[in-house]
């Protein structure tokens, strides 16, 4: 399970780091703004974040690729992709989901949220 964790936390952070940030225009806008709601609702349905159970880490790392997507698109989306990413990248250092600085990451991103 560990492993599967940890693969999929470095794959969210592969996504983001190969990902840049800026505005494509046009349709890209309307994506990005897709993305950053869908990242967002994937958050509000579920819940807390459990690394330890398979639904929650997949669907977390689905809100992070979203977030980074978004951010791609459109760069007033990055604060939101780094709030997911600073998550990701605590719950992979310690194994635990319930860590602190994860808790306030998942919380700033849905603060963020509200205003999207």
């Amino acid at each position: 399970m560990r492993i599967r964790l940890v693969a999929l936390a470095a794959a969210c952070l592969a996504l983001s780091a190969c990902s840049g940030s800026g505005s494509s225009g046009g349709d890209g806008d309307s994506r990005a703004s897709s993305d950053a709601k869908a990242a967002c609702a994937t958050l509000d349905r579920m819940g807390t974040y459990d690394m330890q159970k398979e639904a929650s880490s997949s669907e977390f790392g689905a809100a992070v690729g979203l977030a980074t997507a978004a951010a791609a698109l459109d760069a007033k989306y990055e604060p939101l992709k780094k709030a997911l990413t600073q998550a990701s990248s605590a719950a992979a250092r310690t194994f635990k989901s319930d860590n602190p600085t994860t808790k306030e990451s998942i919380k700033k991103a849905k603060d963020l949220c509200a205003k999207i």
